[in-house]
């Protein structure tokens, strides 16, 4: 599935024609490509950019994944924010899902604590059932903090810090990650050092090496202890060859299909 949604980052489209570049490198045809708008200015309601268009977009990705009910997923999608519908919905049917959240940033704001009202700042905190009332009404069953493990984090508000030392969130290297059972993968490609790959809309220094990514995602897909059900992949702003560079660590994204 494709989702080029861009208004929870709100600064322009580029993530949305990152994605479609995404699909293209992949050689992937979606089976659904989610209708998402030109860019536009955004109205701030309940303290969120363009949440009026996020929950049209997440409701659409719900519906469809209600209607064929995929057994795996491949998500390409603008930014953070899109992860909520698929991630909800796979946590609906899996109580004991595990959520790797791979990101430079742990998206654990708020509306009140959000610096910016940018959504793909809140996703996970609202994953987790704090955040806007539209989209919380999406989610039939939030997250524990005990089924999210952080890796490559190194960019928090207080907020967030706040948070994941007050609910003990679990944060580790990829080398370290240790899941069983159903899991979902989200990455935001800006978990990556940006030596290595600085193609995103925010650029966090000392981040992963791809080759470690490569390694984890590899481990877990080998791992007959492990079901991965789905895999996000957000926050590109790649041309086709600004992506050859992790060319390897799209190959084994892409091979959780095969």
């Amino acid at each position: 599935m494709v989702n080029p949604q861009w208004q929870g980052w709100g600064a322009s489209a580029a993530v949305s024609a990152g994605t479609h570049g995404l699909a293209q490198f992949l050689d992937r045809e979606p089976d659904h490509l989610v209708a998402v708008p030109d860019f536009h200015s955004l109205h701030e309601t309940d303290g969120v950019l363009g949440l009026s268009e996020l929950v049209e977009q997440s409701r659409d990705v719900v519906e469809t994944l209600q209607r064929h009910r995929p057994e795996r997923l491949l998500y390409l999608a603008g930014d953070c924010g899109a992860e909520l519908a698929p991630i909800a919905w796979f946590n609906a049917s899996h109580a004991d899902l595990s959520v790797v959240w791979i990101d430079a940033h742990a998206d654990l704001n708020t509306p009140d604590t959000s610096p910016s009202a940018t959504f793909h700042g809140m996703v996970l905190r609202t994953l987790l059932g704090e955040g806007p009332l539209q989209l919380l009404n999406l989610i039939e069953r939030p997250l524990t903090p005990g089924q999210v493990t952080l890796v490559g984090v190194r960019a928090l508000d207080q907020a967030e810090h706040d948070y994941i030392h007050q609910h003990d969130v679990t944060c580790r290297s990829p080398s370290e990650v240790q899941v069983t059972g159903p899991v979902y993968i989200h990455i935001d490609l800006d978990c990556l050092d940006p030596t290595r790959f600085g193609h995103t809309p925010f650029r966090e220094a000392d981040g992963l090496h791809p080759d470690d990514l490569t390694a984890l995602l590899r481990r877990l897909r080998c791992d007959s202890a492990v079901d991965v059900l789905g895999i996000g992949v957000t926050e590109s702003m790649a041309t086709d060859d600004e992506l050859l560079p992790i060319g390897e660590l799209l190959g084994e994204i892409s091979a959780f299909l095969d």
